[in-house]
């Protein structure tokens, strides 16, 4: 014998169901920092140390969320707020701060700054791709298993000590 018609009404779902896997909003296409001075800056070393640090905090937030970046971009602000940028693309997708640092040395140099007055450094990673999209050439030299053990070694102290507690001597900053 079939339930009463109120009873049937009850037993029906109210609200509209979703699909259990519902689509999670994509990646983003770049990930960029900027580090503004307090004053125009003059000296080329400055610029070294802000660009090593811009790759390191780049590369930092590029594997704490498991991702790789394709091409990296240097924009360099003067006095006069006009803007220069470089792009390079990489020679593998990383996340890698050694290889994000050289390549942004490199578009640093390229620009041939000499006395320049800047103002502000930027460096952007751009076309985002998960961690599992990377390939890695495989070497007979060590070193770079180290680098790389290092860098994970150094990302798990930022995780429990919170983040500028290390790394490298060049981009820590006196005040």
């Amino acid at each position: 014998m079939a339930p009463p018609p109120a009873a049937r009404r009850t037993t029906e779902p109210t609200a509209p169901t979703t699909a259990p896997s519902s689509p999670l909003p994509p990646p983003p296409k770049s990930i960029s920092r900027t580090h503004r001075f307090d004053r125009d800056e003059l000296h080329a070393d400055q610029h070294h140390r802000t660009v090593l640090g811009l790759a390191e905090q780049i590369g930092a937030q590029l594997r704490d969320e498991q991702g790789i970046c394709l091409a990296l971009t240097l924009v360099v602000t003067y006095a006069d707020r006009t803007n220069t940028s470089r792009t390079r693309t990489l020679a593998e997708p990383t996340a890698h701060t050694p290889a994000l640092a050289d390549t942004g040395r490199e578009l640093l140099a390229s620009l041939g700054l000499q006395r320049a007055r800047v103002r502000a450094i930027s460096m952007r990673a751009e076309h985002l791709q998960p961690a599992e999209h990377a390939v890695h050439q495989l070497t007979l030299d060590s070193r770079d298993d180290k680098a790389h053990d290092l860098e994970a070694a150094l990302d798990r102290a930022r995780a429990r000590y919170g983040s500028g507690i290390a790394g490298t001597a060049a981009a820590y900053r006196t005040r």
